[in-house]
């Protein structure tokens, strides 16, 4: 089977279209988290520091100096970490409210320790102050 240039272009020109259409905005669309200027979303690279605030709750502050609540599961000697890596699970390169999370966390007792996370949400300013200092990133 030969396809001609013609029916070539034509059908570039059709998957082009289809493309561009399924960009466009509709009316009603919700908005994607990360956009806009009410950005929620970080990047695990961009971490500058974290805490435990028990063996459920770790709060990291990203370099915008935002701070978000992440709900851990499994995660032994939190407190006694000196270093954290956050790896997106399913792909993606930042962390958006409910979306899960790989943590690696280094510490002199346990040497690494992974464990799994949940962002839950990035607090406002009033909720950051309202932190005990224990628990402040």
């Amino acid at each position: 089977m030969t396809i001609t240039r013609a029916r070539l272009a034509s059908l570039i020109l059709a998957a082009t279209g289809v493309a561009v259409a399924a960009c466009a905005p509709t009316d009603g669309a919700a908005p994607v988290p990360g956009q806009g200027s009410g950005q929620v979303c970080f990047f695990p690279r961009q971490v500058t520091n974290f805490r435990f605030a028990d063996a459920d709750t770790v709060y990291v502050r990203s370099a915008r100096r935002d701070v978000y609540r992440l709900a851990t599961t499994g995660c032994l000697d939190g407190e006694a970490s000196i270093s954290i890596a956050l790896l997106p699970l399913g792909g993606g390169s930042r962390l958006c409210p409910g979306d899960r999370v790989d943590i690696v966390l280094s510490s002199n007792t346990i040497g690494q320790n992974p464990c799994r996370a949940r962002v839950e949400d990035r607090l406002t300013e009033a909720e950051v102050e309202a932190l005990p200092d224990r628990d402040r990133p």
